[in-house]
């Protein structure tokens, strides 16, 4: 009968965990402020990791579907202008301002959001950390969509992106039952992993 072999546990002198960038993608929800919370108690290593408060608006370019709809709202109105006597240029410029004005309030929203965050971060300490600060950084990402601006956003090689955390508002379709739309997306089309909290 042979003897069983003794196992012996390779010891290896422990390094640094290397740090990575972490990206929290804020909506203003009750769950996206859980998401950042639990990234501040779980997720995030003040001594190796910088976090990145990520949230979407809808950049200026984007009025140009309202502005397509009011074009072909025009030109249909333009067909008939001949026996209506009228013009709908006032249209095409109505939409545009709308839109503008619209996104620049986004914007005011966004910013008043990301300075609520930065202040929750600055807040929070963890415990035995000697630096108890969490680096971090914000962005206002824009794009025609909000998960199309984060994926485009975290899958740029620039930023450096190694960990995606997103609430969820489990609204939506049958499919997105547990999870809202964005998160949807975003799990589905980010190279890095997503944490859906």
């Amino acid at each position: 009968m042979a003897s069983p072999t003794s196992f012996e546990p390779t010891v290896r002198p422990t390094s640094p965990r290397p740090g990575q960038r972490v990206a929290v993608a804020l909506d203003d929800s009750p769950h996206s402020w859980r998401a950042l919370e639990y990234t501040l108690d779980f997720l995030v290593d003040p001594k190796h990791d910088h976090l990145v408060l990520v949230t979407a608006c809808q950049h200026a370019e984007s009025w140009s579907d309202t502005f397509v709809s009011a074009l072909m709202a025009e030109n249909i109105a333009a067909s008939f202008a001949p026996f209506a006597g009228g013009s709908t240029t006032a249209l095409e410029d109505e939409s545009r301002k709308k839109a503008v004005d619209q996104n620049l309030a986004d914007q005011e929203q966004a910013k008043t959001m990301l300075r609520k965050a930065a202040a929750l971060v600055r807040a929070h300490h963890h415990a035995g950390a000697h630096d108890p600060h969490i680096p971090f950084s914000i962005e206002i990402v824009q794009g025609g969509s909000a998960a199309e601006a984060i994926v485009g956003y975290v899958n740029d090689k620039a930023h450096a992106i190694g960990l995606l955390v997103l609430g969820t508002r489990g609204l939506g379709a049958f499919k997105r039952a547990i999870i809202g739309s964005v998160s949807d997306y975003c799990l589905h089309h980010v190279r890095c992993p997503p944490v859906i909290v």
